[in-house]
């Protein structure tokens, strides 16, 4: 047993318990003072624990993986034309920044007139 408690005179209890793992199954029973004891209710606790902070790791990722993706479209057109193109030092990349979507000040990434579209997956981007 984690705990016990007896009801208000309203009909409504509060049990403080220990904090359990995410996927533990707790069983739940009322016993009233004619000692009669309901039927069994089971719950499952669950994870509410918010996600850590994010890093700059996946930013880095995406732009990694874009700069894969114009190679494979370098070659693509190297075969297509019959010549090599070598882009090394790639001299453009892609803007990716990151923070937090909905703490940052977009005028401060882009001014308003000069994009039509933010795609991103909120609220880091």
């Amino acid at each position: 047993m984690l705990g016990s408690a007896k009801a208000t005179s309203k009909g409504t209890l509060s049990i403080k318990i220990p904090v359990q793992k995410a996927g533990t199954k707790l069983t739940v029973t009322v016993k009233d003072s004619a000692g009669n004891v309901s039927s069994s209710v089971s719950v499952t606790v669950v994870d509410v624990v918010a996600p850590s902070k994010p890093t700059e790791f996946p930013s880095q990722i995406a732009q990694v993986g874009l700069l894969l993706m114009k190679h494979q479209l370098d070659k693509e057109v190297s075969n297509y034309f019959g010549i090599d193109i070598i882009d090394f030092p790639i001299r453009e990349t892609a803007n990716i920044f990151f923070g937090n979507a909905l703490r940052t000040d977009w005028e401060d990434i882009i001014e308003k007139d000069k994009c039509s579209y933010i795609i991103g997956n909120p609220p880091f981007f």
